[in-house]
């Protein structure tokens, strides 16, 4: 029943019939004969297919090939790689020919500009006429 838990049946089905599958399965696994007239199940409100299916889905966890350990911690070290690489490239800071830092093409310092205006703008405080 424990197993089971790795599989969706206890989204699909009842604690109870999740019980009598179990209880199935084990009776099939040791040979132990359960009784058929009437079928035992039954009296939960739980179909023979129901049992089966459970079954099925438990079974297949033992059938499943384990992963490659090896091969799974290459493609993440692989994937940690890029996504490092990829951070220090974003994080990257740009020097331009006169040494002044720039942050992906664009100037840090507004007083590097070569259009800058080199004095204030005159304000006309007169009143008008």
């Amino acid at each position: 029943m424990n197993d089971s838990l790795r599989t969706n049946v206890f989204v699909r089905y009842s604690p109870e019939t999740i019980a009598c599958a179990c209880i199935y399965l084990s009776a099939r696994v040791l040979k132990v004969p359960l009784p058929k007239n009437p079928n035992w199940f039954e009296v939960f409100n739980v179909s023979e297919d129901q049992l089966k299916d459970i079954c099925i889905s438990i079974l297949k966890l033992y059938v499943r090939p384990k992963p490659n350990q090896q091969k799974l911690e290459s493609i993440v070290e692989n994937l940690r790689k890029t996504y490092e690489n990829a951070r220090l490239k974003a994080k990257e800071v740009n020097v331009l020919d006169n040494g002044t830092p720039t942050s992906n093409g664009m100037e840090v310092s507004p007083a590097s500009r070569t259009n800058s205006p080199l004095t204030k703008p005159k304000v006309d405080n007169s009143s008008p006429k």
